[in-house]
């Protein structure tokens, strides 16, 4: 014995979605908002982000909306893990870099970058705060002549953190293009300011001692624009 079928015609030219004896049944008897909202949970079902939440495909031709800010404080604890566990004494990477300026055994080199990220460690005074929240730093057993300094904001706009562990692109899952990629950074470093600045308080950090965990992209080896992953101030 044969099913019923039913087949909806549609706009396209005469093709229709065939429908079996429950959907048949949905059409005689529910009412139309009914049919739409079903219609919504039969799309919706299945979608899922890298981190485990549910969302809309269908109104995005199958991608996923990209959540900055959730990716960001889903992946931060990595990115301070990976730069506690590979960052460099600066005292020991002043004589790397002066036997390597090139700094390609001691970073990984993103795509397209002029030089490596570079995770680095140390503890040094605040010299002066040379305007935008940046700090100049002086660090024992470091030359005077290699500048260290150390970003607070407000504005941060460095790749730093993203780039560092390399195990982040355009290609990550969840990630959808470059303009996601880009916006992933941001977010990291809007993480690192809530969870690390704000509590360290950075407003005005001259003549105080400061720990430091962060990154940087080598491009002049004399001048280091450190990221801190981790801020400690005593």
């Amino acid at each position: 014995m044969s099913t019923a079928t039913d087949v909806a015609p549609t706009q396209d030219g005469g093709r229709g979605v065939r429908r079996g004896p429950g959907a048949l049944a949905l059409r005689r008897f529910a009412p139309p908002a009914v049919l739409v909202v079903v219609l919504v949970l039969m799309l919706t079902v299945g979608t899922t982000y890298a981190g485990g939440k549910t969302a809309s495909a269908g109104a995005n031709g199958g991608v996923v909306a990209f959540s900055p800010a959730e990716w960001a404080q889903r992946n931060f604890p990595a990115v301070q893990k990976y730069i506690s566990t590979h960052a460099i004494a600066a005292s020991t990477l002043v004589a790397d870099l002066k036997k390597d300026p090139t700094g390609a055994k001691v970073g990984i080199t993103p795509n397209g970058a002029i030089g490596p990220e570079i995770p680095v460690k140390f503890t040094g005074v605040v010299k002066s705060n040379t305007g935008g929240g940046i700090y100049n730093i002086a660090v024992s057993g470091v030359p005077t002549t290699q500048v260290i300094h150390l970003v607070t904001g407000p504005a941060i706009l460095s790749t730093d953190l993203r780039d560092v562990s390399g195990q982040y692109t355009q290609n990550t899952p969840g990630i959808n293009n470059q303009t996601d990629f880009l916006n992933a950074a941001l977010a990291l470093n809007n993480v690192m300011k809530s969870q690390v600045l704000a509590k360290a308080g950075v407003s005005d950090l001259t003549g105080r001692t400061v720990t430091v965990e962060g990154a940087f992209g080598l491009i002049n080896p004399a001048l280091w624009t450190i990221t801190p992953s981790k801020l400690t101030v005593s």
